[in-house]
């Protein structure tokens, strides 16, 4: 892979092939990537950022998403052996287009797996490659394995189901963040759970 070389990552092909800074035409994407940096939110009283080690490479390799879905994984260019980061590339079979459904399943992945960092899901993002100084560790994980396309279809339908109300364009994540049902349960573990049961297979029923 050209990434464990240094080359850049985006899991969309884009209008013109960039990004412009006041709106960037997403056409496609055909990859969800997922990075995994093992940092605690917010800064040390120095300004450091904190770790917070959740995942290493074994354990990487042992969660059940990643052994049915996962195509390759890769070091990112910040990798250390004491503070390990990772980025998990899935491929698509089929592409997707919604950009707000994608980034809404993009963070229901996300959500499980520990260590990731949920604000690297914006659409589009870019990755940059891994530092390339030895391309055979930088790429430490390939398969041949994607996220079918029937997966797919049945996190939009459950998807499509989830109550809109008073959004803005681009806002569906926030609102799903911070909307509360009335028991108190979270949306976004609950809406997490389902995409778990739908990758591994299973029947969402309605809520």
């Amino acid at each position: 892979h050209a990434v464990t070389q240094g080359a850049g990552l985006c899991a969309w092909h884009l209008l013109d092939g960039k990004r412009t800074k006041n709106k960037t035409e997403c056409i496609k994407a055909g990859l969800i990537i997922i990075d995994v940096d093992n940092q605690a939110d917010g800064k040390d009283s120095d300004g450091n950022k904190i770790q917070k080690q959740e995942l290493d490479e074994d354990q990487l390799l042992e969660l059940q998403i990643v052994k049915q879905y996962c195509s390759f994984a890769y070091r990112s260019p910040s990798y250390q052996e004491e503070w390990p980061r990772f980025r998990l590339v899935f491929g698509l079979e089929k592409p997707i287009i919604d950009t707000e459904f994608y980034q809404w399943f993009t963070r229901n992945i996300a959500q499980q797996i520990p260590g990731s960092d949920v604000r690297a899901t914006t659409v589009p993002n870019l990755f940059y490659g891994s530092k390339g100084v030895n391309p055979q560790q930088e790429g430490f994980y390939v398969s041949e394995n994607f996220i079918p396309d029937t997966r797919i279809r049945d996190a939009y339908q459950h998807y499509l189901t989830i109550p809109k109300e008073g959004k803005e364009k681009g806002s569906a994540i926030d609102y799903l963040r911070t909307t509360i049902d009335p028991e108190g349960i979270e949306l976004t573990k609950l809406l997490s759970s389902s995409v778990k049961v739908i990758l591994e297979g299973g029947e969402v029923q309605d809520r």
